[in-house]
């Protein structure tokens, strides 16, 4: 499968690009260059163990197994899952756990990675579609 994107000729002319020369590229190349921030911090849950027996308790989404080192040396393999998603895994395996969630956390698992995510005495908060 091929990455390539065919454009006519007479596209770039009838948009909005503009001509420029090497040098003027270059620096704005370099102007967005050093506007990305050399390191991003993140804050990631993985599940490790012998995740056979659960698997099919863990989001459907992402099946990928992770290998990480930790500055320290520590290794770790397993699953990747979001924070959003643990508190359904935790439901699912039955365990009675809590995590604490920032009120823009909430808010971005709910509308943004459209999750739900479940509350005291069996309410759900969930993204919903009303009326169209």
């Amino acid at each position: 499968m091929s990455n390539r994107t065919m454009l006519n000729v007479t596209t770039p002319s009838k948009s909005h690009w503009e001509e420029t020369d090497v040098a003027m590229f270059e620096h704005i190349w370099q102007a967005e260059v050093e506007a990305v921030p050399a390191f991003t911090t993140s804050k990631i849950t993985l599940i490790c163990g012998l995740l056979l027996p659960i698997w099919d308790r863990l989001p459907a989404d992402n099946m990928r197994i992770y290998r990480l080192q930790t500055e320290d040396g520590e290794r770790a393999i397993g699953r990747l899952v979001s924070q959003e998603q643990l508190l359904n895994v935790y439901a699912r395996l039955g365990l009675d756990c809590q995590i604490e969630m920032t009120p823009q956390e909430v808010f971005a698992a709910v509308m943004e990675a459209r999750t739900t995510l479940s509350l005291l005495g069996g309410y759900q908060l969930s993204r919903s579609l009303v009326m169209g």
